[in-house]
């Protein structure tokens, strides 16, 4: 046991690099390749976009996690901008993400009313200005409050990334999108269509967008007077966004995970790409997705029921937005958020025990936890999914595939999400100074920031209410 804990301390690093790697590597042959592209062509491709991956992930290594040379180390304490920068830019990339979800869900419902061709010739049609317009906003924010940390800071560049890390966390998020976004058209021009939803640029996208919104409700939480393990108690306006964009980071994260599911009717096409998925991967998608999030909340917020509240928003948040769009007509649902719900109830359940028992600080919790979610996904969702779904079909070689991959994929994404959440809440732990009261100044940027959402909300029902189809 304690050869495994010092090879893990030595090389964790380089294990998650190349867990990454093997991970998008999965993700995108189980979203089909091209045919008529060389192997050369599209390795070179799949090359180069790991490698901006990579790239990112060592920029969060550098800027994070590296230890400081010890001529860094002394005077550590730079100034420390005021939280009025938190909250303009907790607002900004409230605001961006709104745009950003409401985009997608608008861009899968034209793709399933009008095809996925037309596209090719028009990357600029109404869904994907939305879409673009979040991450313009969500980069004008982040790179703004990064200018005015590099200008009014002292130290080196890593001691002033240090120094308000979650703002130059959101900055190096906003970097990713701004180079991945562009590669999205690139790799259909070079490639053609996608074959499935899981191509690796959408991957990476998706992967960009989730950072900002995770990333988003860190800021929003660090503006939150801080407390320990708890259920109950008074909930501020901040800690309602945290929330918010947690769920609408599930959101985005199910869109991308979860569709093709949907969509498979009584007649299955053998031929259709998205079967070289093994049968057994949905509840697995499922349990992965549900738990990193529930497990990032979880340990952000360390308030018990946050895992249930994040995901019954995200289920609120989807029947509206069908609701609004008429999206019953497409064949869009919310299956996949209503099969989540009894599992992360049960994940909540056992934080709760754990919490009653005084073991909730254990790192059995989160490992239990995962545990429980899954079991719950077995018992519960099992039987749903061949109720409510035409694909995956339910037999003895199926489910112990999805017993025995979800039951692996439970503990690797329990672990991360809630490291992500710990680590985040690390980040956005508030100087001493500002840990009980906020600024004076924060009502008005709160009253600008409400004003701004209204006027955001209104600008888009007319943006979406004036759009044309486009022709086929």
């Amino acid at each position: 046991m304690n050869v495994l804990s010092d090879f893990w301390h030595r090389h964790q690093i380089r294990v998650i690099a190349a867990a990454t790697i093997v991970l998008l590597l999965s993700l995108a042959y189980w979203g089909g390749f091209p045919e008529h592209v060389s192997i050369g062509i599209l390795a070179f491709g799949l090359a180069f976009l790991i490698g901006v991956v990579l790239f990112f992930g060592f920029l969060v290594y550098y800027f994070y996690i590296a230890p400081l040379p010890e001529k860094e180390q002394s005077g550590l304490a730079v100034s420390t901008p005021s939280p009025k920068i938190r909250y303009i830019v907790g607002t900004g990339a409230t605001i961006a993400a709104t745009f950003i979800t409401i985009g997608l869900f608008w861009d899968e419902l034209w793709h399933r009313l009008y095809g996925v061709s037309v596209v090719i010739n028009d990357f600029l049609w109404r869904p994907h200005i939305l879409l673009y317009a979040g991450m313009g906003i969500n980069a004008i924010f982040a790179l703004g409050g990064m200018f005015i940390i590099m200008q009014n800071g002292k130290g080196t560049l890593r001691q002033r990334f240090r120094a308000e890390p979650l703002i130059g966390l959101l900055t190096l998020a906003a970097g990713f999108q701004i180079i991945t976004a562009p590669l999205d058209p690139m790799w259909h021009q070079i490639f053609g269509l996608d074959i499935t939803a899981w191509s690796l640029p959408h991957l990476l996208l998706g992967t960009g967008l989730l950072t900002v919104m995770l990333v988003g409700s860190s800021i929003q939480f660090s503006l939150v007077e801080r407390r320990s393990w708890h259920i109950f108690g008074s909930i501020s306006l901040n800690e309602v966004l945290t929330f918010v964009l947690m769920a609408l980071a599930a959101t985005v994260l199910f869109q991308f995970g979860t569709t093709e599911w949907e969509n498979i009717g009584t007649n299955i096409d053998p031929t259709y790409s998205f079967f070289q998925r093994p049968e057994w991967l949905y509840p697995v998608v499922l349990i992965s997705m549900s738990l990193f999030i529930g497990m990032a909340a979880l340990h952000l917020t360390k308030r018990v029921g946050s895992a249930t509240l994040v995901f019954v928003m995200a289920l609120l948040l989807r029947l509206v937005l069908m609701n609004v769009f008429n999206a019953a007509v497409a064949d869009m649902s919310y299956k996949a958020d209503l099969l989540t719900i009894a599992p992360v109830i049960a994940l909540d359940l056992w934080y709760a025990y754990r919490l009653r028992s005084g073991q909730i600080d254990a790192p059995s919790t989160w490992f239990g936890g995962s545990l429980v979610l899954a079991l719950a996904t077995f018992v519960i969702t099992l039987p749903l999914i061949g109720q409510m779904m035409n694909y995956p079909r339910l037999y003895p070689t199926v489910i112990i595939g999805m017993v025995v991959f979800g039951l692996v994929m439970a503990i690797a994404a329990g672990w991360a999400g809630s490291h992500v959440g710990a680590w985040l809440r690390t980040l956005g732990q508030p100087a001493e100074e500002q840990s009980v009261a906020p600024a004076i100044g924060t009502q008005r940027i709160f009253w600008v920031g409400a004003g701004a959402l209204v006027a955001v909300l209104v600008f888009m029902a007319v943006f979406i209410s004036t759009a044309t189809p486009p022709v086929l």
